[in-house]
């Protein structure tokens, strides 16, 4: 059985492929955990005036080892 597929208009004339359940709930679980647990996430922040704001997400630099990225 084909999965279904939409294909969302994103900016600057790109598209989002959403394919949902693509991944049995089970699995995704277990892709969420491994990824919680294994990725170095930070949350960045940045100044607003004088004062320290945290970004409302985590993020992660993900790339070669011993490659520089900038």
């Amino acid at each position: 059985m084909p999965l279904e597929e939409q294909c969302l208009p994103f900016l600057g004339g790109g598209v989002v492929r959403y394919i949902p359940n693509w991944i049995p709930p089970n699995e995704a679980n277990d892709l969420y955990e491994r990824l919680m647990e294994e990725v170095p996430w930070r949350q960045e922040h940045f100044m607003m005036g004088a004062r320290k704001i945290q970004q409302p997400r985590l993020t992660a630099w993900v790339g070669e080892e011993g490659m520089r990225y900038v």
